[in-house]
């Protein structure tokens, strides 16, 4: 079934560009390179692939030219990660907004 195959695909891509087979900024191979590698006849399969990672922000098509790796994959946040995060930007924007109150009389 190909919608399973293109999932596949997908997940052998991220993880080639978490292992930096194919490093942030290169650029992935082909379509057609790619449907060969992976036996597929239909270059829907491949291009689903790509766009599940468009949507996760780690590749960036470019019309004509090919599709660029933009990120790695980042490990999962915690929700303790993320409001540890918040606080310490939180109080960095209080300093900032108390040292421009300071300085603007």
């Amino acid at each position: 079934m190909e919608t399973v195959r293109y999932r596949a695909i997908a997940e052998e891509l991220r993880e080639r560009i978490d292992r930096g087979v194919y490093p942030v900024g290169s650029k992935l191979p082909s379509i057609a390179a790619l449907m060969k590698e992976f036996d597929v006849k239909g270059l829907n399969t491949v291009r689903d692939a790509q766009q599940m990672l468009v949507n996760e922000g780690l590749l960036r098509p470019e019309q004509g030219v090919g599709v660029w790796v933009m990120a790695k994959t980042a490990e999962p946040t915690t929700t303790l990660q993320i409001l540890d995060d918040l606080r310490r930007a939180q109080s960095a924007l209080g300093r900032a907004i108390a040292h421009l109150e300071a300085n603007h009389v």
